[in-house]
């Protein structure tokens, strides 16, 4: 029995001597009005930062500089617990407070879930620090996009939640953070005033919370927009299939080659032309067609103010066209009704003879009897004359 407990001893012994030992560690000699100070060291105490500041050393004595930066700081904190020396000059001053040692006050502590009102907002987080000079609490808590943010709230605005409670804001505020977290491929849709958009994700600035996204406008063109995560929803695959084939297909009716036949509206009239160049960066294309006197004219017309027709209807229109055109086409001697009109006056219909025509001007030289018997001559348009 003795011979067993020696060799139990021994392997004891050896195994408490074999452990490796953390020379690292060491403990912290220098405390200032009841705050710890810490150089070119950590706490191995879990802590939270409270502020960051550049502290500027005294030439004399050191203690001056630690008793400065606390002074100052506790004008703004009251429950710094200790001080980080972590950088190579020891310039930047990194205040601390213990996680576990934070004092109660307003009824609260330390790791308490909450919630309070943010403007119209109900805003849910927990307690990280307190202060009970202020009455004030630091909160933290998760924003829309995820991020995590703090606030300083009196406690008169904080209302306690149980775990359980704040669980299930927290379970649902995470499903809706994740409705608007993407990857650079996926398909999203957004609305730009009442008509949706759908296209895809190029890259992502998690930063600034925005999204590029490639999609094709309504020319087929594609373009590239920046718009913010919570604007964007992720697409559902059939929705965006059907959304593209509905878009593929108004494309088309838009997408046009040279010596297309084609309808516009202008002047309030319908007419027929053909096309004769087009030009992509601008979207407009260049169509020949015949004006009211027959003249062949060209204009530069928008692809969404031109429709497609056939070869047939072409024609078809074009042959009563013609005939209207009819209508104006007169000549030396012929007798014609002109409709004389003014800006107050009702038109007065008269009998006339065309004396000569000026076709470049589209105007015809007309004589005829006024209401005194006397031979009147003047000029007017071809539309106020009719055969």
């Amino acid at each position: 029995m003795k011979k067993l407990f020696l060799i139990t001893l021994i392997f004891t012994s050896i195994t408490i001597f074999s452990q490796e030992k953390d020379y690292s560690l060491a403990k912290v000699g220098q405390k200032y009005d009841n705050v710890y100070i810490f150089i070119g060291c950590i706490s191995i105490h879990e802590y939270n930062t409270i502020d960051t500041w550049e502290v500027y050393w005294h030439k004399g004595d050191p203690a001056e500089a630690f008793k400065e930066a606390i002074t100052r700081c506790r004008k703004k904190y009251n429950n710094v617990d200790a001080i980080l020396f972590k950088d190579e000059k020891f310039q930047i001053a990194e205040f601390i407070k213990f996680v576990g040692k934070e004092a109660s006050g307003g009824g609260f502590k330390g790791g308490d879930k909450i919630q309070y009102k943010d403007g119209r907002t109900l805003q849910y987080g927990e307690i990280s620090l307190l202060d009970n000079i202020k009455q004030r609490a630091t909160i933290k808590y998760l924003n829309e996009y995820g991020d995590e943010k703090t606030d300083n709230v009196p406690y008169e605005k904080l209302t306690s939640l149980s775990k359980e409670d704040y669980q299930k804001v927290i379970d649902k505020q995470n499903i809706d953070i994740q409705k608007h977290k993407f990857t650079n491929g996926e398909k999203v849709t957004w609305a730009d005033g009442n008509k949706p958009h759908y296209g895809e994700i190029l890259s992502l600035n998690n930063e600034k919370h925005d999204a590029n996204i490639n999609y094709l406008d309504k020319y087929g063109d594609a373009k590239t927009e920046t718009i913010d995560f919570l604007k964007v929803e992720k697409a559902e695959e059939s929705k965006y299939k059907e959304f593209m084939q509905a878009q593929d297909i108004e494309i088309q009716k838009h997408k046009f080659t040279t010596n297309e036949t084609v309808s516009f509206v202008d002047d309030k009239k319908t007419k027929v032309g053909e096309v004769t160049a087009l030009n992509g960066s601008n979207h407009k294309a260049s169509v020949k067609f015949l004006n009211i006197y027959g003249e062949e004219k060209t204009n530069d017309i928008n692809y969404f103010d031109l429709e497609k027709i056939s070869k047939d209807k072409f024609k078809e229109e074009v042959e009563k066209y013609k005939i209207e055109i009819a209508k104006y086409k007169f000549k030396a001697g012929e007798k014609v009704n002109w409709s004389k009109g003014g800006m107050l006056k009702k038109s007065e219909i008269i009998q006339c003879e065309i004396i000569s025509l000026d076709d470049q001007n589209h105007k015809a030289l007309i004589k005829y009897t006024d209401k005194e018997n006397k031979e009147v001559q003047t000029k007017a348009d071809y539309l106020d004359l009719s055969k």
